[in-house]
């Protein structure tokens, strides 16, 4: 009888998150979507690694996930109202950077499984403090099941 086990994908995969570099404090900002539809990850680890700053305020970044059956239609989300997002993690940014978040689970943020498609949404919760201009990045691995 064959063992199942987790399969990690190959390579971390960028994820383009326009605006990032030098996101402004209190702002928002989302990435390009990711179509799972033909991959079929039964989870993605997500990390953020953020440049050094000169942090102020909260000191940190919150990390979100919104979700897409069609591809088209994302749930909603405004500055003043981020209910319709999913919250995957928080990185803190104290001290001296760069910052780099755990590894985020974005099935544990959709109750276990992951949508068809699907966006992050980085929250700069630096007060007013601009992130660097360079340096910021997200990154996602997706996990597969195999049998061994």
């Amino acid at each position: 009888m064959a063992d199942i086990k987790l399969k990690y994908q190959s390579a971390t995969q960028g994820l383009n998150v326009a605006g990032f570099n030098s996101l402004a404090g209190a702002t928002y900002v989302e990435s390009d979507a990711v179509d799972n539809q033909s991959d079929l990850f039964i989870d993605v680890m997500v990390e953020v690694t953020v440049a050094d700053i000169v942090e102020a305020g909260n000191k940190q970044l919150v990390v979100y996930a919104l979700d897409s059956v069609d591809g088209t239609n994302y749930s909603d989300y405004q500055s003043t109202n981020p209910q319709g997002m999913r919250l995957l993690g928080v990185v803190p940014m104290n001290g001296t950077g760069p910052w780099r978040s755990a590894m985020m689970s974005l099935a544990s943020a959709f109750g276990g499984v992951v949508p068809p498609k699907w966006k992050v949404v980085v929250y700069n919760d630096n007060s007013t403090t601009a992130l660097a201009g360079s340096g910021n990045s997200v990154q996602y691995r997706g996990i597969h099941y195999q049998s061994v």
